[in-house]
């Protein structure tokens, strides 16, 4: 972590004329996030009318730093041509090593990672009709000619130039999950049939795929919430943004806000109808969503999986391992 004095050191490289009087770490992320009490008589951005007002400071860690540096520059670019609630970005900066960090926008809200059943059915249905919402414009705002990791360039969001299909590079999304999981236990048994229900369902794909500005990691926990509502404050983390067809977004984003739960459920069908639902008011439902959706439910679940010891401990660990082996038996 981060002690003041280097927090200071960032910030002053930023606003020289800035005063952190506090930090507090916040436990969540790749990358280490500080809230900073700021105090200042100058350089106050537009948006705040006091002289004490939080900043947040992310700096990178863990993310390769050249992606690390494409978010507040993406992050611009939503907050210019969406409606979606994003953070301003306030300022970027490198240490002396090259390290990158920004500061932006504190936004009000809660963050309800991992604790959607906590919340009524009406507000999980309005969560993910806002979802589906913002897919649809996103997905509207954007074409790419190719599928990718996306950068910005100046007031230009792109994707490097490259000779792979949707096919080819979806491949390439779930190979490195795949080759983790097969080193280590628990799913290493599981690993033969995954590998090859994939590789034969991936060749089936067929169509013009459209490369379409997705999220990647739309999830309960970069949401800033009103429990009471439901409304979405803000949308953090887009670091992740890659270019791909519309209805692999969706399916990995129905993944993500049900936290990788049974495929048939009550509450998966209330997500599912509410993306769809918000997708609707202004975009039209991918016709091959249907026959396409079980191969990205077995795609998007490897990472979750991948990552499961990480995220889990004792029981929780056992009964996610559970959770992943009861929903992969419907599609292997």
């Amino acid at each position: 972590m981060l002690s003041q004095t280097t927090i200071t050191e960032l910030v002053h490289g930023v606003y020289p004329q800035w005063t952190v009087t506090a930090v507090d770490a916040v436990d969540q992320g790749l990358n280490q996030i500080y809230i900073l009490q700021i105090t200042a008589d100058e350089q106050v951005p537009q948006q705040i009318d006091r002289d004490e007002f939080p900043v947040i400071l992310k700096y990178c860690t863990t993310t390769d730093p050249d992606i690390f540096r494409q978010e507040p520059q993406i992050l611009t670019q939503i907050a210019s041509a969406t409606d979606i609630p994003v953070p301003q970005i306030f300022g970027t900066g490198s240490t002396i090593d090259e390290t990158p960090f920004f500061l932006m926008e504190y936004c009000d809200g809660e963050n309800y990672e991992g604790n959607m059943t906590t919340l009524s059915s009406d507000i999980q249905y309005h969560l993910a009709h806002t979802a589906g919402q913002h897919l649809a414009e996103l997905h509207q705002s954007w074409k790419f000619s190719h599928f990718g990791t996306i950068i910005a360039d100046r007031d230009m969001l792109s994707v490097k130039e490259n000779d792979r299909g949707w096919p080819e590079y979806f491949s390439t999304l779930v190979e490195h999950p795949l080759a983790s999981l097969e080193n280590e236990e628990p799913f290493a048994d599981l690993v033969p049939e995954l590998r090859r229900t994939l590789t034969n369902s991936i060749k089936s794909l067929a169509g013009n795929f459209q490369a379409k500005f997705a999220h990647n990691d739309y999830r309960l926990g970069n949401f800033l919430i009103e429990p009471e509502t439901g409304r979405i404050r803000t949308v953090l983390d887009w670091e992740s943004a890659i270019a791909a067809p519309p209805e692999y977004d969706l399916v990995k984003t129905e993944q993500l806000l049900c936290n990788y739960g049974s495929h048939d459920s009550e509450f998966r069908t209330r997500i599912r109808n509410g993306l769809q639902d918000g997708y609707t008011r202004n975009s039209t439902w991918p016709t091959r969503l249907e026959k396409q959706r079980d191969v990205y439910l077995l795609g998007t679940r490897l990472p979750a999986m991948q990552w499961m010891t990480q995220w889990y401990t004792g029981s929780e660990r056992n009964t996610a391992e559970t959770r992943h082996r009861q929903a992969l038996a419907n599609l292997l």
